[in-house]
């Protein structure tokens, strides 16, 4: 499930975004314009097959600067239950930031360069980019990312844990400032009465969604920072 954070836009609204060159930019810049990065992805995608069942995008910097994301059907590999695997990008043509693509399972995004995923491609905006070629891969990598993800996350639903170490965790949690002592409460009784049933209890899974419901009730930019490191804590511990 994506969630892109800003000033909610179109795939339309894009193609009308005027493509400027800032006045740092060097000889060697090609800004990218944001409507051609979408419909690039998209048609990549596509030619794959998978299908984007739902897409977001945001605009900053009046217009300089885009985010986005995509929901994705992907043939012959399904989602795990509660999750939904997903493409975001960011593209800054103000200079601040190369182009990048992530991936994952349940992306948010913010246009001020926050983002959940895994990175599948970083670039610089040049005239040696070669967005096709680039987004190609990038996708490809992609593919073979969300197939161990998926096993990932079946792993840590079958990942029993006991009361004690779950608590001995969220504890934890709180002593590495992953989130404010004033959270590590609703984490314990978010973990033990489960806003959503089909969290379950008793497996990290359980206790990584625990986390991050409770993360989600922060600002954009702290939620994640928040979800970021819950994640590498969990897997690590």
């Amino acid at each position: 499930m994506i969630n892109v954070y800003g000033k909610r836009t179109t795939l339309e609204d894009l193609q009308k975004v005027e493509l400027k060159t800032p006045r740092k930019a060097g000889g060697l810049w090609k800004g990218i314009p944001h409507h051609h990065l979408a419909t690039t992805i998209m048609d990549e995608l596509g030619t794959r097959g998978i299908e984007v069942e739902k897409s977001q995008f945001a605009l900053a910097k009046k217009g300089a600067n885009c985010v986005g994301a995509f929901d994705l059907s992907i043939p012959n590999i399904d989602s795990p239950e509660g999750t939904q695997y997903s493409l975001g990008f960011l593209n800054y043509n103000d200079l601040c930031k190369p182009l990048e693509l992530v991936s994952g399972a349940n992306i948010v995004i913010c246009h001020n360069g926050m983002v959940t995923g895994t990175q599948i491609l970083r670039k610089k905006h040049t005239h040696g980019l070669q967005l096709y070629d680039q987004v190609d891969s990038a996708i490809s990598e992609y593919l073979k990312q969300i197939t161990s993800l998926g096993e990932i996350i079946e792993d840590l639903r079958e990942f029993p844990i006991t009361k004690n170490k779950a608590s001995d965790l969220i504890l934890e949690a709180g002593r590495q400032d992953l989130l404010p002592w004033t959270r590590i409460k609703e984490v314990d009784s978010e973990y033990r009465n489960p806003t959503h049933p089909e969290h379950g209890t008793g497996t990290r899974w359980a206790l990584l969604q625990a986390f991050t419901q409770v993360a989600k009730k922060s600002p954009p930019n702290r939620q994640m920072e928040m979800i970021s490191s819950i994640q590498d804590f969990v897997l690590a511990s």
